[in-house]
């Protein structure tokens, strides 16, 4: 006997969800394809940005061996003009102690050594242990 009330209790929940799905199931569904579609978005811009930073980086580097300073000096107006923030700003400063012949008075920090500046596919240094 108790094994009636339980399939009918069991219909009833069935029947109660079922409603409710007809009624939100569109939304459920809807809501997790804008996180899908979002996340998505997110890590494609995410790996965009890390793109024009590696980009940007290998430029800087390319301008900072230069042996011309003319030429330099018109790769960092580029980067300049071109590169995210962080880059932006040291190539500008780059561009401007070039461009005032090394004066150290026009409040811009000096070149980067070449030497000092490691390759793109260089590997972290290894902690000491």
């Amino acid at each position: 006997m108790a094994d009636i009330f339980r399939e009918v209790e069991e219909d009833v929940r069935r029947e109660r969800y079922a409603q409710l799905w007809k009624k939100y199931g569109d939304y459920a569904v809807a809501l997790a394809a804008a996180v899908v579609i979002g996340v998505s978005g997110f890590e494609l811009y995410q790996r965009y940005e890390a793109g024009e930073r590696t980009k940007a980086s290998d430029q800087f580097i390319e301008a900072t061996v230069a042996a011309d300073p003319s030429q330099a000096a018109d790769m960092f107006a580029h980067i300049a003009s071109t590169a995210p923030d962080g880059i932006r700003a040291r190539a500008n400063a780059m561009a401007t102690y070039i461009l005032s012949g090394g004066d150290k008075d026009v409040g811009t920090v000096p070149p980067m050594q070449p030497n000092i500046v490691p390759p793109a596919h260089a590997a972290a240094p290894k902690p000491a242990k």
